[in-house]
């Protein structure tokens, strides 16, 4: 094997590893500054990839774009996410793109997801996901993957929700376990319209528990202070968000004990508001 082969298979190891160990931060960086605690939150269009039964109760059409350049300091991570959603009178249809990685190892995703209500507080949701893994010199390969959720909205203040990501435990090529099996649980609390409190619980097979928590509250009309705590690994979140007429604009840094800093920005169109 030549020098250039072994430093290119050396590094596609060391970044596959990385980010198993250090998993991809949540899709939005209104998710990532609330530490992924909001499974409960209708929320916005990111919904489609954090619990699809959350775009259920959208106002209306909602595009969004997400960006992470370097989490942990590390260009070679870098993720962006695309999504859009379309409501109509039988459910919402969303659809999502996202991509992860380097020119040594890249991970893509494309999506399309469904959300119907079943009742007035009740709604459900799929997301059914083409993944596919490309690793330089040595070829790619994808699976589908299909995840699913519910949210129930307890009272007007409380919901509770919860998620299942790659039920089938999909997995590329002949080995398994490269594509995380999750289960998340959590349940969030609204005492107005300026604030929320989310705490939320997720397992991933062969995985520890990870606990998470946090906070946003709106200091004025247009903008949103935000934080949050999460275990496994240890990190803490914060961001703002930006909300006036139809566009959302959304930034969050996430810390790591051992690693370094994740910024974070997401920008929302929501068609339907004129706030």
């Amino acid at each position: 094997m030549s020098f250039n082969n072994f430093r290119t298979l050396f590094l596609m190891i060391y970044f596959f590893l990385l980010s198993t160990v250090f998993p991809q931060t949540e899709a939005g960086a209104r998710s990532t500054a609330v530490a992924g605690a909001d499974i409960s939150s209708a929320g916005n269009v990111f919904a489609h990839f954090i619990n699809p039964a959350g775009t259920a109760f959208l106002g209306g059409r909602e595009a969004g774009i997400f960006y992470s350049p370097a989490p942990f300091g590390l260009t070679e991570l870098a993720s962006s996410n695309v999504a859009w959603s379309e409501p109509f009178g039988f459910g919402t249809i969303s659809a999502g793109f996202n991509t992860y990685g380097f020119e040594l190892y890249r991970e893509t995703g494309l999506s399309a997801g469904f959300a119907g209500i079943l009742n007035q507080n009740l709604s459900y949701g799929f997301s059914i996901e083409y993944r596919n893994i490309s690793i330089k010199n040595y070829g790619s390969d994808g699976t589908a993957m299909f995840n699913f959720g519910m949210i129930y909205k307890i009272t007007g203040k409380i919901n509770a929700g919860f998620s299942f990501n790659n039920f089938f435990r999909a997995s590329v090529g002949n080995e398994t376990g490269q594509l995380p099996v999750s289960y998340n649980l959590g349940i969030s609390y609204s005492p107005d319209l300026n604030s929320g409190l989310f705490f939320a619980v997720k397992k991933e097979l062969e995985q520890d528990f990870s606990i998470h928590a946090g906070i946003e509250y709106y200091i004025i009309k247009y903008l949103a202070l935000r934080t949050g705590i999460r275990t496994e690994p240890d990190s803490y979140s914060g961001g703002i968000g930006i909300n006036y007429s139809i566009f959302n604009i959304n930034y969050s840094v996430l810390t790591h004990s051992d690693l370094g800093l994740t910024h974070q920005f997401a920008v929302i169109i929501s068609f339907w508001n004129d706030n």
